[in-house]
């Protein structure tokens, strides 16, 4: 079983078919590397969704085609699972920690409260990661994806941010 997982900060009406090319590819590559299969994998595709507004857009890959019902049976199918982590209250984010980063980073990335969030909630959590120099590898990432991302989100506040994760025991 593959949990195939696309992250999307705006609706992309044709969602399900890029997973299709995607699930293509992993079929692909299963058959490449097991010469004598005769199934394939289930794939089952899910979208982290964290854009403004409500995802409205259908995650049924037929919802595509507008066919004749006698066309039905040659018409393929499958849905996509949704995880809308924009409308997700916070003190349902629960996992392990670098989920809880992921998710809560993804969450406040483009509104006024992620200054707040990063100092209080999301930059704490480093502190409980046991590997510190793993830590400090998912915390360039997270720096490198917040200034490519986050709207609005000042160097000094950054910095500042960073250097109060320091003081607290950060590496």
């Amino acid at each position: 079983i593959y949990l195939l997982i696309d992250h999307k900060s705006r609706k992309d009406h044709f969602m399900g078919f890029q997973f299709l090319k995607y699930m293509v590819r992993i079929w692909e590559l299963y058959l490449k590397q097991n010469k004598n299969a005769k199934t394939l994998p289930a794939v089952i595709p899910m979208v982290i969704y964290h854009g403004p507004g409500k995802w409205d857009v259908d995650k049924s890959f037929a919802s595509f085609f507008k066919a004749p019902g006698y066309l039905d049976e040659y018409i393929p199918d499958f849905n996509f699972r949704l995880y809308d982590i924009s409308h997700v209250p916070d003190d349902e984010i629960k996992g392990e920690v670098l989920l809880r980063i992921l998710f809560m980073t993804l969450k406040y990335i483009f509104t006024p409260k992620l200054t707040h969030k990063l100092r209080e909630e999301i930059f704490p959590l480093f502190l409980e990661l046991e590997d510190k120099n793993k830590g400090t590898e998912y915390l360039e990432v997270l720096l490198r994806y917040l200034t490519r991302s986050a709207r609005k989100l000042p160097d000094k506040e950054l910095n500042e941010s960073v250097s109060q994760l320091i003081e607290k025991g950060g590496e």
